[in-house]
């Protein structure tokens, strides 16, 4: 995930009760940060940790420990406890554990993998299409979920997820030109001779 000063990002592991973040920058990569959560004991490898496309929530799927929430510092790359709590804050599933889980742009509802066009997939292993969440902003049947409708290809079958991304690279910025009309997804015609000047949001 991006960090909060420019050029750098965070790297994200874990191992038992603790949180490794690993600062990428452009003097290169280092351990930053070992934070132990109590309580929290992680004993099966598969599944996802993920950070919140704002860098300020952490969640963490587990196959046998189940899906935690905490807070992640974009600052200093500490994980605590999510909203100050003195207790863990284990997700309620159906099956009580967890493998997939994706924050959507508004780094609220949780899924599987954030794509750039602001929508969510997951993929069931074994199958030959993968399914999207078209609207994870909203709730309930206005998600617009649509089960196995994206076919993966000719021959090819799904597998247990799907590529990882920076979530926080796929946030949508501003494009706006110098009378700060937004460009953004726009054609702009020019005529030989004529410029224009465009300016991206800045982002820290």
């Amino acid at each position: 995930v991006r960090a909060k000063e420019c050029n750098a990002f965070w790297v994200i592991s874990s191992y038992a009760d603790k949180f490794y973040a690993y600062k990428v920058n452009t003097a290169g990569v280092y351990l930053n940060k070992v934070s132990t959560i109590k309580g929290y004991n992680t004993n099966d490898p598969r599944g996802y940790l993920k950070v919140s496309p704002d860098g300020k929530k952490l969640v963490a799927a587990n196959m046998e420990s189940g899906t935690h929430i905490f807070n992640f510092n974009d600052d200093t790359g500490e994980v605590t406890n999510f909203n100050g709590s003195t207790s863990l804050n284990r997700l309620s599933l159906a099956s009580n554990l967890g493998y997939g889980v994706e924050f959507s742009y508004n780094n609220k509802r949780g899924a599987l993998q954030l794509a750039p066009n602001g929508k969510i997939y997951w993929t069931s292993d074994e199958s030959r299409n993968i399914s999207v969440i078209n609207n994870p902003e909203n709730l309930g049947s206005r998600t617009n979920y649509s089960h196995q409708s994206i076919s993966v290809g000719n021959g090819a079958i799904a597998g247990q997820g799907l590529p990882p991304f920076i979530s926080s690279l796929l946030l949508p910025i501003t494009i706006e030109d110098t009378n700060n009309n937004v460009v953004n997804n726009l054609d702009i015609n020019l005529c030989i001779g004529e410029s224009i000047t465009i300016t991206p949001e800045n982002i820290s």
